[in-house]
């Protein structure tokens, strides 16, 4: 992911996180997390390696969110932060 302004650290390599309501009701974001599984087997059995939650600190979405139908949420976290995540 690349920034463009407003950031300056172009060494670190980023994960996006994107979400859209495609239901037919609001929803309220409190939180992100991320789950990450080895192989297909595993996230099968429902048994992820990795486990993280995002310290989310970008103003336009800002949380608790509400998400209207149709609508989108943003997030990023810095993947090398992420590589040393395990359960």
């Amino acid at each position: 992911m690349l920034f463009i302004g407003g950031y300056d650290d172009t060494d670190k390599l980023f994960v996006a996180i994107n979400v859209t309501n495609v239901g037919s009701q609001p929803t309220t974001i409190r939180t992100v997390g991320l789950l990450g599984y080895s192989n297909r087997w595993s996230w099968f059995r429902n048994k992820p390696d990795k486990a993280a939650v995002i310290s989310h600190d970008s103003p336009s979405y800002p949380l608790p969110y509400v998400l209207n139908v149709g609508g989108e949420f943003s997030s990023y976290c810095d993947q090398e932060a992420l590589a040393v995540c395990r359960i």
